[in-house]
């Protein structure tokens, strides 16, 4: 975690390219890092940042209560995370034009006329994003009592998602380059490239769980669908102990579509699941680009999901016990092919 420094005072702010910057003086708190309301007026959405060793804040407003991202050493460290939301319909229009991959869900109030929301559900269906109607009380319960919502609420991630066709082209970049450089840790290049995919993994703690195992593996890219799933809240940062979005999230609206495209690109398609025909330790994880697909926490994967798979995979245990955690389950995958892609590395 990077400590902040004292910068300069606050300057006059003047806005340039649809971001406001100046250098302002940041007091850190027990939740955090905060900006003094007086630093910049109270309609302005999104502040650019720079302290004097160069890292970049980007910070969001929530009754005029101002919280930052920090981007460093190009990832993304979210130094607190107060709050997840922006309301009124003016911010959310603009947070969706400039920041639609960080737009998690709009919350719009039922009942709303389909042209006052016509322009934010264009977006929306544009980048993924899942829109929900929901009961006034519901707003205001987010917004707070006092705050002119008027009917939209945007839950904001605390990482940009991915579409599939960035995400599978960034994980085809990053192959190429990491036979080239050196390895970090223990780890080294693995000779073909493993996607998690998550259908409908509803627990934070679980989503959390994944990614730092992702992480920790050099897993490519993680894929969740944007229906039934969890957001990337404080709760997952947290879970993920800091590594929330050090590894690709791709975020796909046809799940379905999303595994044939992985097909296509001669990934081969693993799932999980209880009654899964082959062992887990006699399957062959190190013969081409892998996808392990983990289902929901309660019901596991769909029908339809597990009849796309190529293999459909069980982890042998005692008798005594039913089954695994999910995300218990895709770290002995994630491990396990971990260690055969080493293993073949090093007899290379």
């Amino acid at each position: 975690m990077i400590a902040p420094r004292m910068v300069n005072p606050p300057k006059r702010i003047t806005k340039a390219s649809g971001m406001y910057s100046t250098h302002v003086h940041l007091a850190r708190t027990s939740s955090g890092v905060r900006l003094p309301k007086r630093a910049l007026p109270n309609d302005v959405l999104g502040l650019a940042v720079r302290f004097e060793e160069g890292v970049d804040l980007e910070l969001m407003i929530k009754q005029q209560s101002l919280y930052l991202d920090v981007n460093y050493d190009d990832r993304q460290i979210p130094m607190t995370m107060p709050t997840d939301f922006i309301y009124g319909k003016h911010p959310v229009l603009e947070f969706l034009a400039h920041s639609p991959k960080r737009a998690e869900k709009l919350y719009l109030r039922q009942g709303m006329p389909a042209q006052v929301f016509q322009e934010a559900r264009k977006i929306c269906e544009s980048h993924s994003v899942p829109i929900q109607f929901v009961p006034e009380p519901k707003l205001t319960s987010v917004a707070g009592r006092k705050a002119n919502h008027q009917g939209f609420v945007l839950k904001i991630a605390t990482v940009p998602y991915l579409s599939l066709e960035e995400g599978l082209a960034l994980v085809a970049q990053t192959q190429q380059t990491s036979h080239g450089e050196q390895a970090t840790g223990d780890a080294k290049p693995t000779p073909y490239p493993a996607i998690l995919v998550l259908e409908e993994i509803e627990d934070p703690h679980n989503l959390g769980a994944m990614i730092r195992t992702a992480t920790a593996v050099g897993v490519s890219a993680i894929i969740v669908s944007s229906s039934r799933q969890a957001p990337l809240s404080g709760a997952v940062m947290k879970a993920s102990a800091g590594t929330l979005g050090m590894v690709p999230i791709i975020r796909v609206d046809e799940f379905s579509d999303a595994l044939e495209s992985l097909k296509d690109r001669g990934f081969h398609l693993t799932g999980l699941a209880m009654k899964g025909s082959h062992r887990l330790w006699d399957l062959e994880l190190n013969e081409g680009p892998m996808a392990f697909v983990i289902g929901n926490e309660g019901a596991g994967l769909r029908k339809k999901t597990a009849e796309q798979c190529d293999f459909l995979v069980h982890i042998p245990m005692d008798a005594r016990v039913e089954s695994l955690n999910a995300s218990v389950s895709a770290s002995v995958i994630c491990y396990e092919w971990s260690r055969q892609s080493r293993l073949a590395t090093t007899s290379d």
